[in-house]
């Protein structure tokens, strides 16, 4: 990965890493918004309980006031009629003897429109039984409660929510008791069967409102209790609830005196309705002055429990009912505890308090359905700016940072799939990048090319100096089996030498092809063997094709013309097309699969040579067959072809004047070389073909080389020619050869040391102008060419080795008849 890939990577993780910070930091942003607004929201709710707590409380005020008024005003008129009823006896009325709890009095309809009866009860007297102060004293509280019998009726008329009011006498305990008992209710007070009560100054209410009891002499809330005489004072048809009930009562003094007291009784019923008319959210519990539950909306209000008035039966406890500490219920306002969230409310100028119990889940849910709409709308806001930050992310951001990815590969990577605008922006880069790209494959080709040329000339190179080494000793293997040969020709060892003869010959044909490829010089055409040529490279690339396991089939025409052509460049063509094909036998399985056919035929109606080179490869694809001779064009993989073999044979092909074609076969590939034929050229004279010329006896040579063994190996092979043949190692022993007595030929290698052959031919030449024509040169190194261009000796005859006797024997009559 590049820097400026890296860099990409980098940005575009920056990117995200941004862009979810920003959306994790706004997410945080609106919960924390919603979870104020939440709090703040379930805060109203709570003060809008409180205020439901609230007003339910100002109901339950209502009654405690209604009920307060009443007893206030019963206890002024009633002290007041006291105070102006005597207790003499007279004929105002007719006075009813007492007798143990008996209805003396029963007025229906005593106010107008009205439907509300009293009773007045006796009770009955046992300690003063129709004494004279007794029978004053019920005189007097008949006279009060018949007084008073319309104002009671008047205000026990004025509130639905008074279950019984009552005036009750501390001197004889009497009672005036509003509304009228029903008749089961008398029936049973009338019970001789019932217990008794206790004396009129024992009676739990007497003795609540006595001076020792209640020293200030105010008004008292009965803690709830169950009355009986309060559930029989009513038809049963009127009977409310449980039947139990909440007194207010408030005693009678007249000047000074206690006379009794005043009450009245409220349906705890009645409270129960108010309470269960709120709303369901809140649960509300009523509790009185000792902790007691008056009314609840909770589910236990079915089973609440309350005791007698003066028994010890005790009521509901609403510490237990609600399941908190007691104290928490004597605190006003809100309160916490055990993950219960209650409200508090006293009824003013009462003991009792009003407790809502506010339930969790009806909160959250009131909170919800408050936020419902504002928590919906931002959570749309938010989905919508997450959707538009991942559409402006997907189509602008993503492809800008996938195209930028794709520049900074230079096209290398696959294409990114991009949307719209981007897509057509892509088409233009990858447009640009296939132009390069087109280029940089140029350009490594002919890098590749180069690359290929320098290590060709570094071969050259390398085999001029391997060549040097090697023909020296090559040539004295080739000449001495040679001339074993002769001299064994008739003997049993013929046969062994001529096999080590043509191994020798092999050898040297293999290393002049070797020369002739690595040679840098010009074309030189001459007539030629196409069959021969087709030889010299099998015998190069006879060994691989053998190792690779291809069946080689030659069909050479033995009746082929001749041809004009450079022998060199022919050979490399053979031997490219040869070792491509082996290259393409190579995916072939099996050794029977792999077939080579070269084929040499005379085309007389194009007058022309032909030569077939065909394999049974994979061929070449039909798609790729115009293009398999442009430069640099090869289907091979990277670093296994330059791509300039077959452009390379074409060029040399049409250079002798023939073409080379890709022939259509239906399997593997056929490559056909055509070569013009000459008709004017004569048979190539094999050098050692040549038959040695008889020389005058007196003819003297020189032979200067600085291998001895090839210098004795012309020697042997020349003595028979010359009357002498003399032997030096370099060129000074070979000038002081010359300056004792002339030689009529000097034969001398080109490369020695110290003084060279071109060297050595001009200082002889300056001292003995008359021997410039007497010179001829050896050598084993191919670039000699390359040295002797533009020299004094350009023109003299050299003869490359390794040579055989007879090659050299030809060679020399060749130059003495030119000579």
């Amino acid at each position: 990965m590049t820097v400026a890939q890296e860099a990409t990577a980098r940005g575009r993780q920056r990117y995200r890493m941004v862009l979810i910070a920003s959306l994790i930091l706004l997410g945080l942003f609106l919960t924390v918004i919603a979870v104020n607004a939440y709090r703040a929201e379930h805060a109203r709710q709570v003060q809008l309980q409180v205020s439901r707590i609230a007003g339910v409380g100002a109901r339950v005020e209502e009654i405690a006031d209604v009920a307060r008024a009443r007893v206030i005003a019963l206890r002024h008129t009633t002290a007041l009629t006291y105070a102006m009823t005597s207790d003499a006896p007279g004929t105002d009325v007719p006075m009813p003897a007492p007798a143990p709890y008996t209805q003396v009095l029963s007025r229906p309809h005593a106010v107008a429109d009205q439907a509300y009866e009293g009773t007045i009860l006796a009770h009955p007297l046992q300690l003063m039984a129709q004494t004279r102060d007794v029978a004053s004293a019920w005189r007097q509280d008949y006279r009060v409660f018949r007084a008073l019998w319309l104002a009671q009726a008047g205000l026990h008329a004025a509130s639905g929510h008074v279950a019984l009011s009552y005036i009750v006498s501390a001197r004889t305990g009497a009672t005036a008791n509003f509304p009228i008992l029903s008749e089961a209710g008398l029936a049973a007070i009338l019970d001789p069967r019932r217990p008794r009560p206790p004396t009129p100054v024992d009676t739990p209410f007497l003795r609540m409102l006595s001076p020792n009891a209640l020293p200030g002499r105010g008004l008292v809330w009965l803690p709830v209790y169950y009355d009986p005489t309060s559930a029989l004072a009513r038809a049963d048809a009127d009977l409310k609830g449980d039947g139990r009930v909440i007194s207010l009562i408030a005693p009678v003094d007249v000047q000074g005196r206690y006379r009794g007291g005043v009450g009245v009784d409220i349906w705890a019923e009645e409270m129960a309705r108010i309470l269960r008319n709120t709303a369901s959210e809140v649960e509300l519990t009523l509790v009185d002055g000792a902790g007691l539950v008056i009314s609840t909306t909770r589910a236990e209000a079915n089973h609440l429990r309350a005791g007698s008035l003066g028994q010890t039966r005790p009521g509901t406890d609403a510490a237990s009912l609600l399941q908190v500490a007691p104290a928490l219920l004597t605190q006003d306002g809100l309160a916490r505890a055990d993950g219960k969230l209650l409200y508090v409310w006293p009824v003013p100028n009462t003991p009792l308090r009003l407790v809502g119990q506010l339930r969790p889940a009806s909160l959250r849910h009131a909170t919800l359905m408050s936020l419902g709409p504002l928590i919906a709308g931002a959570l749309i806001l938010y989905l919508l700016l997450c959707l538009a930050i991942w559409y402006v992310t997907q189509r602008v951001f993503e492809p800008a940072f996938a195209l930028a990815e794709h520049i900074q590969s230079l096209g290398s990577a696959p294409p990114p799939r991009l949307p719209g605008y981007w897509a057509r922006v892509l088409a233009v880069t990858q447009s640009a990048f296939a132009e390069r790209h087109r280029f940089e494959q140029e350009l490594d080709r002919q890098r590749e090319a180069l690359h290929q040329s320098e290590k060709m000339n570094a071969l050259g190179t390398l085999l001029a100096g391997v060549a040097h080494e090697l023909n020296n000793p090559l040539a004295v293997v080739v000449g001495r089996s040679a001339i074993l040969a002769e001299a064994l020709e008739g003997t049993p060892h013929a046969r062994g030498i001529g096999k080590l003869r043509d191994a020798a010959d092999r050898c040297s044909r293999i290393v002049k092809t070797f020369l002739a490829m690595a040679r840098r010089s010009g074309p030189r055409r001459a007539t030629v063997d196409i069959n021969e040529l087709v030889e010299s490279a099998l015998d190069v690339t006879a060994y691989g094709l053998r190792t690779a396991g291809v069946n080689l089939t030659c069909d050479l025409d033995p009746a082929l013309p001749l041809t004009h052509a450079d022998g060199d460049q022919i050979v490399q063509i053979f031997m490219n097309l040869i070792i491509n094909a082996q290259h393409a036998l190579a995916t072939a399985h099996g050794a029977e699969a792999r077939r080579l056919t070269i084929a040499t035929r005379h085309d007389p109606p194009a007058d022309a040579i032909r030569v077939t080179i065909a394999d049974n490869g994979p061929g070449v694809p039909s798609h790729l067959a115009g293009r398999i001779f442009d430069p640099f064009f090869t289907t091979k993989e990277m670093g296994h072809g330059t791509g300039m073999g077959l452009a390379v044979s074409r060029g040399m092909a049409e250079a002798q004047g023939g073409t080379l074609d890709l022939l259509p076969v239906e399997t593997g590939a056929a490559f056909q070389l055509t070569l013009p034929i000459a008709h004017d050229a004569e048979p190539p004279v094999q050098a050692d073909a040549a038959p040695p010329v008889a020389v005058p006896s007196t003819l003297r040579a020189l032979v200067v080389d600085d291998e001895i063994e090839v210098a004795e190996l012309i020697r042997d092979s020349l003595k028979d020619m010359f009357a002498a043949v003399d032997l030096c190692r370099d060129g000074p022993a070979a000038l002081a050869a010359m300056a004792k007595q002339p030689y009529d030929l000097i034969i001398s290698d080109l490369r020695m040391p110290g003084m060279s052959g071109t060297e050595l031919y001009e200082r002889i030449v300056a001292a003995y102008p008359d021997r410039a024509e007497s010179f001829l040169f050896v050598s084993g190194d191919i670039q000699y060419r390359q040295e002797l261009s533009g020299s004094a000796v350009a023109d003299l005859p050299v003869l490359e080795k390794p040579f055989g006797p007879a090659e050299l024997r030809g060679f020399v009559s060749g130059f003495l008849l030119r000579g």
